[in-house]
């Protein structure tokens, strides 16, 4: 059974090299369709009648499949470097609530009716969780990383 105090299960390191290669993979995509289109068009010059009409269409068909297969790459790299960075916060966000729990955990009950009277409370006692932003491409280098409280 999970709860939220449970560590946030996801490879990191995983994450984010999956992010890298899926990006260098919509990259490489991108080039060789512009070297295959600039070859393509090369070709066009010489083929006429239907087989150049069938040879355009080809083409042409190639390159929008192969325009949206590098874009899918992409926008699954971006959604890897997105989901690297909610489990980070949601790691950090679960270590801060441990944390308040055994500060909370260790005062003892005369403690606990001064925080009542003086209106303190655990999570005063800790820092600041602080929200990290998703790696950007082509690198994916963390912005930032778990924190410890």
């Amino acid at each position: 059974m999970t709860t939220a105090t449970d560590d946030v299960e996801l490879d990191y390191e995983g994450a984010l090299a999956l992010a890298r290669q899926l990006y260098d993979l919509s990259t490489w995509l991108d080039r060789v369709r512009l070297e295959r289109t600039g070859a393509a068009d090369g070709a066009q010059t010489a083929w006429r009648g239907p087989y150049g009409n069938d040879f355009r269409l080809a083409a042409a068909g190639d390159d929008h499949e192969a325009d949206r297969l590098a874009a899918a790459l992409h926008a699954e790299a971006l959604d890897w470097a997105r989901a690297w960075a909610d489990a980070v916060n949601e790691q950090n966000r679960r270590r801060r609530d441990r944390r308040i729990a055994e500060i909370a955990a260790g005062r003892s009950l005369l403690d606990r009716a001064v925080d009542l009277v003086t209106f303190d409370h655990p999570d005063e006692h800790v820092a600041a969780l602080t929200l990290v932003d998703p790696p950007r491409s082509p690198d994916f280098i963390p912005p930032g990383g778990l924190q410890h409280f």
